[in-house]
């Protein structure tokens, strides 16, 4: 039984006519049947939204039950509306300020005088700086370098070899090192021509009994040849004469120390030396 919102009518389904539904005035007692439906066996039963009419579902279908006796099809309950969405466009992610550009360490002069205060003799005299121009003198064997240890650098130079000159530049050296240099990495400045015998890494540009040139830089004898060498980490990249004879990783003793010139028995020049930090 079914009761309709305003308590004024019922609804029965059962064996009216062996199947179906019938309706009645409930506002006076016993309840005066108003009409029924035959045939019917809904699944399910209700009443209208406006409370008058009733609503029964019977295989799937909804029908609308009219108190005269009329049935229709319900029409299909409107889908609800899409739920709006509000998308807001996207705000620019805004890009990451440039890093600070890298300050260089201004670079520092080592034969701008007229003495050796920029520098360290070890292991031997017979060094003078006259007029800009370092001079090792070929009486004996050993070094001069730099004040200051150094870890990365730039090293710029011209040298003057006279034959069979031979000189070098130390990297990161130490104070107690062996005189000759043969425990540091050395940058071999040669003069070839006369020399007999050498092996590829004693060739001039080589990382001394390290590494070979590639290819051998030019040198020019009794006159004044350029040099750079750059040390990175364990990078080192030699220009001799404006040619690119070393670009390699290199092992190193000990990963910062002072930077040196060396002093081999025979007479070597040098000017315009400097160095800044990396």
């Amino acid at each position: 039984m079914l009761v309709s919102p305003d308590g004024r009518r019922v609804v029965t389904s059962g064996n009216y006519q062996f199947g179906g539904i019938e309706w009645w005035d409930a506002t006076e007692f016993p309840f005066k049947r108003l009409g029924g439906y035959a045939g019917v066996l809904p699944s399910s039963l209700g009443f209208a939204p406006d409370g008058r009419h009733f609503m029964l579902e019977q295989h799937g279908t909804v029908y609308v039950l009219r108190m005269d006796g009329s049935i229709t099809t319900a029409p299909p309950a409107p889908a609800p509306p899409a739920p709006t969405v509000t998308t807001e466009p996207a705000k620019p992610v805004p890009a990451p300020p440039p890093p600070p550009p890298k300050v260089l360490a201004k670079w520092l002069e080592l034969t701008d005088g007229q003495t050796l205060a920029a520098w360290d003799q070890f292991q031997t005299a017979g060094w003078t700086l006259k007029n800009n121009m370092l001079e090792a003198d070929g009486s004996a064997q050993g070094w001069v370098g730099t004040k200051k240890e150094y870890e990365d650098f730039e090293f710029e130079f011209e040298f003057r070899l006279p034959l069979r000159g031979n000189s070098g530049v130390f990297l990161r050296a130490w104070d107690n090192g062996l005189p000759n240099g043969s425990e540091f990495v050395e940058i071999q400045l040669i003069a070839e021509a006369g020399v007999q015998n050498l092996q590829a890494f004693q060739r001039h540009g080589a990382v001394y009994k390290k590494m070979p040139p590639n290819p051998v830089p030019p040198f020019k004898l009794n006159q004044w040849n350029k040099g750079r060498i750059e040390v990175v980490g364990k990078h080192v990249t030699v220009t001799i004469g404006g040619v690119k004879c070393i670009d390699a990783d290199v092992d190193f003793p000990r990963m910062k120390g002072r930077v040196g010139l060396q002093h081999y028995r025979t007479s070597a020049e040098f000017r315009n030396v400097r160095i800044r930090e990396k």
